[in-house]
């Protein structure tokens, strides 16, 4: 109960200075103004894409466009002209040598027969001691 009142009375402080705010800088106003606006720009550009479907033909073919680009430069090992996506590329490439080269590492291991050296040494230390 103490702290559903607690709340309620927080609640109510922040209602009365953003009120005072709003009075003084005519948030709220200009927030609807925004939404206003917005709602406006998406209807008439609901509009145009609906008149216009080249607009939309003309993205999809330059997004594939794109694609193909960055998968060809992958192919070939070039650098991708976009700092992220050439970041991206180079962790995953390094993630997938570490591993590669981990693998490798253990499955020597276990191929030398040196884990089961290792162990058998192991277990007679600890029947001895």
């Amino acid at each position: 109960l103490w702290f559903l009142y607690k709340t309620g009375q927080l609640s109510y402080e922040y209602y009365k200075r953003y009120e005072m705010l709003d009075r003084r800088f005519e948030i709220q106003s200009k927030v609807d103004a925004w939404n206003r606006r917005f709602a406006e720009g998406k209807k008439k550009f609901d509009a145009w894409e609906q008149e216009n479907e080249v607009g939309r033909t003309i993205l999809a073919a330059a997004r594939t466009m794109w694609l193909v680009d960055e998968q060809s430069k992958r192919r070939t090992r070039e650098k991708s002209r976009y700092r992220i996506v050439q970041f991206a590329y180079d962790a995953k490439f390094y993630v997938k040598r570490w591993l590669r080269k981990t693998r490798v590492r253990i499955q020597s291991l276990f191929q030398d027969g040196e884990i089961q050296l290792f162990l058998s040494g192991l277990s007679t230390e600890l029947s001895e001691g």
